[in-house]
């Protein structure tokens, strides 16, 4: 018997096609994990095994025949559990879909049924995807595989522990302020925010994201498992017209030659009220960047500081319309805190949502230029590591000997993903350290709008040179 959890997406990929694994006795072994791990951690809210094992065995069938759907054939996948799936309950974490059963599929679902994918399950999230947590009131708070005491981030963090613990080897979630990328880097794996438009949206339940600011993204163990996941699930589909003007996703090399490669690392005031273990990942990293033969230099951006202020005005208006009927009729399906949330945007007039949309467009010309001239820009994914589930319900954390806000409204979590969904460029977290107490930190690697090949070959070389790929947690 394999080692389940010692593989990626890649290795099983290998091993299936090579014919020294099948999907069967994969899932099997992944079956065998979540029935084990998954009632400690709750990264899954509804278990599809039936359905898991019919899809394997198909799977298996094809493969002995030779014919394979694609990379993906086999391998077991989930999806965040905003994501629409026919005949199956979509909930998005709330109450008020707690027995929804859409009649249709997400473009992405589709897409991944085609390319031969196993769906074991749809995973947890914070409710209605508006926190940074994962401590959902209605099916039960996702813990963190490095600790269970610890949150996973959100509103990915049931995909982001499912991945982290083995219970799926790639996972399907939503970004519109880091939703991806913040529990990537606080559950040590990786997490991937393409162009905006590069994944279609349609099939993600409305009123759980922002029209303007979410994008579908990926969760894996590496760079060349998301390059995988990416090529599969990208491209544009007539039922959403904001994917029809992105260009193709190219050759993804991720051995591209990146000597003399620059790279821009973001500092200023952000960076300074980051943790100093933080601080201090982030500059270990562009050594390793160097030594890798890119030239690293120092960028600020002006208005960086104003960025969660610009998408708060713009989030909380949007969330207001597509939440207002439902608030107005059942307002008891809402938790307080997002209810709270939300409400906010009816207070928010649309002269502020406009002005917000101005000052979005004076920090996307701000991006545009610190990264011209270079082939990524980089930072930290969060400020801090991950707080401890007690210190996220207190609402604050201990950062250097101050106290930052982790819970709330508005969270410091979220202070350096948010930039990144409103300038809409393709952004990848991968691990690059830890903190004293062993927990996981990120690096955030953005490039220019559609060149998400670059960004991954970045983010892949960096693995390989930094080793923590490696590193593995207790659970």
């Amino acid at each position: 018997m394999m080692n389940i959890s010692e593989h990626t997406l890649a290795t099983l990929a290998e091993d299936i096609r090579s014919g020294r694994s099948s999907p069967v006795s994969i899932l099997e072994e992944v079956l065998e994990r979540i029935d084990a791990i998954n009632p400690k951690l709750n990264a899954y809210i509804l278990l599809l095994r039936d359905r898991a094992i019919r899809e394997a065995k198909e799977m298996e069938d094809e493969a002995k025949q030779g014919r394979f759907k694609g990379p993906l054939h086999g391998i077991p996948i989930s999806l965040k559990d905003s994501l629409m799936t026919k005949g199956i309950r979509t909930t998005a974490g709330s109450k008020l879909l707690a027995d929804w059963i859409p009649d249709k599929d997400a473009v992405v679902v589709e897409k991944l049924r085609t390319g031969g994918a196993i769906t074991v399950g749809k995973t947890n999230l914070h409710e209605w995807a508006k926190g940074s947590s994962t401590l959902n009131p209605f099916f039960g708070s996702t813990k963190n595989a490095w600790g269970v005491d610890r949150i996973p981030g959100g509103s990915s963090g049931g995909s982001a522990t499912a991945v982290a613990a083995s219970l799926c080897f790639g996972s399907v979630g939503t970004d519109a302020a880091g939703s991806v990328r913040m529990p990537a880097a606080l559950c040590g794996v990786v997490g991937i925010k393409p162009t905006f438009g590069r994944i279609a949206h349609f099939g993600v339940v409305p009123g759980s994201g922002s029209w303007s600011l979410d994008t579908v993204g990926l969760l894996t163990k590496t760079a060349e498992d998301a390059a995988i996941m990416l090529d599969a699930i990208s491209g544009p589909d007539p039922r959403d017209k904001s994917s029809l003007i992105v260009p193709p996703l190219g050759v993804l090399d991720l051995e591209l030659d990146l000597e003399g490669a620059k790279v821009g690392v973001v500092k200023g005031s952000l960076f300074d009220a980051s943790s100093k273990e933080v601080r201090q990942s982030i500059d270990m990293a562009a050594k390793i960047l160097e030594k890798l033969g890119m030239i690293v230099e120092e960028v600020e951006i002006e208005h960086l500081p104003y960025a969660s202020a610009i998408w708060s005005t713009i989030s909380r208006t949007e969330a207001w319309a597509s939440h207002e009927a439902s608030i107005k009729n059942k307002p008891e399906g809402y938790s307080r805190s997002i209810l709270t949330r939300v409400i906010l945007g009816k207070y928010i007039g649309g002269h502020h949502y406009l002005k917000a949309q101005r000052a979005r467009g004076l920090l996307i010309r701000e991006f545009d230029e610190a990264i011209k001239g270079r082939d990524c820009l980089i930072a930290p994914s969060t400020p801090i590591p991950a707080p401890t589930i007690e210190e996220y319900k207190t609402g604050y954390h201990d950062v250097d000997g101050r106290k930052e806000e982790v819970g709330g409204v508005y969270s410091f979590l979220g202070s350096w993903t948010i930039p990144f969904n409103l300038t809409g460029q393709p952004t990848i977290s991968v691990p690059c350290g830890f903190s004293s107490d062993g927990m996981p930190l990120g690096l955030q690697i953005a490039g220019k709008p559609y060149e998400e090949s670059k960004v991954l070959a970045i983010a892949h070389q960096y693995e390989k040179a930094s080793g923590f790929l490696n590193k593995r947690n207790p659970i």
